[in-house]
């Protein structure tokens, strides 16, 4: 399938499901990591495996992304052994662990170069913990997993040990912005359900719609062209990124505002879809990211002395 109509998908499944095109994306980046590395018979026998549905496969690659990058000790460390790698420590979010079969896992030695393997489940000492209670996307049942001297055999290792394991993935990557199509897959599952609660709105309030719908489709058309042209600076992805995000906010917040009430009782979808627009801000976000959506929050809509409001209330 093309990257192009992969990604159009999840955004679409994003749309009505967050938690759905989650799983879906993180099964898909350990098929990815799989396909990325050095074939050898067990890899081959995994993807057979995947292939034919038998199993579930995800990722644990965070601690060497965005997550415990400020903790001085490594979260997953890989020590030497005699027929391969010991793990110990904690992958602090793993999608689906519990129901998945194998686990893509990034660790760093003990001279701190950077070890990707793939870890069944199965491997005495690998310890998925009881996923905790979130604000969304609880199906998805994201935890933490313990790992206590783990033994994953040489044949098991994908890449490394090297300085940046993940090189590997950036350099044969068809797509750089996967992680801004949920955010947009958000934002277009909030816009269309709030045209579907404008009747008997002021013109005002339809043409607010038009106007957030017409941002969101400048912003899917950028993505998908600059996402499909290979790897962007740093600083370029972070500001799409968070554009995404802020999106997503807006839409599901101006969703929430036009069900009034009924919106905000649980059950009702556009309390879930603000929800689900929160965990945009706090999933797979670097510093930044991080730096470029509280940048952009502080500018966006800021109250002046100049606004008709704040010279009545400082008057």
């Amino acid at each position: 399938m093309a990257a192009m109509t992969l990604h159009r998908r999840y955004e679409q499944v994003a749309a009505c499901c967050l938690t759905t095109a989650l799983a879906w994306t993180q099964r898909d980046a350990a098929v990815g990591l799989l396909q990325s590395c050095a074939a050898t018979l067990a890899i081959s026998k995994v993807l057979h495996a995947l292939a034919q549905g038998r199993g579930w496969a995800t990722i644990g690659i965070s601690q060497l992304t965005t997550s415990t990058q400020h903790q001085h000790q490594p979260a997953v460390v890989a020590s030497r052994s005699a027929a391969g790698w010991t793990l110990d420590g904690r992958i602090p979010w793993v999608t689906g662990a519990n129901e998945s079969r194998w686990i893509v896992v990034g660790a760093k030695t003990t001279d701190r170069q950077e070890l990707l393997v793939l870890l069944p489940t199965s491997l005495k000492g690998v310890m998925p913990g009881t996923p905790p209670p979130m604000a969304a996307l609880n199906g998805s049942k994201t935890c933490a997993v313990r790992l206590k001297g783990v033994e994953v055999p040489q044949s098991l290792v994908l890449l490394g040990p090297c300085s940046h394991v993940l090189a590997a993935r950036d350099a044969v990557r068809r797509f750089s912005l996967t992680t801004c199509v949920l955010p947009l897959g958000v934002a277009a599952g909030a816009i269309s359900a709030a045209r579907l609660v404008l009747s008997g709105r002021s013109a005002q309030c339809r043409q607010s719609v038009e106007t957030l719908r017409t941002e969101y489709k400048h912003l899917a058309r950028s993505v998908y062209r600059r996402g499909s042209g290979g790897k962007l600076p740093l600083s370029e992805a972070a500001t799409m990124r968070a554009k995404a995000n802020l999106l997503a906010f807006r839409s599901s917040l101006m969703c929430l505002e036009l069900s009034k009430g009924r919106g905000f009782v649980m059950g009702n979808a556009a309390q879930r879809r603000v929800r689900e627009a929160m965990f945009c801000c706090v999933w797979s976000s670097n510093a930044h990211v991080i730096e470029e959506t509280v940048r952009q929050l502080a500018l966006a809509a800021p109250v002046t002395p100049e606004d008709p409001v704040e010279r009545r209330i400082t008057s």
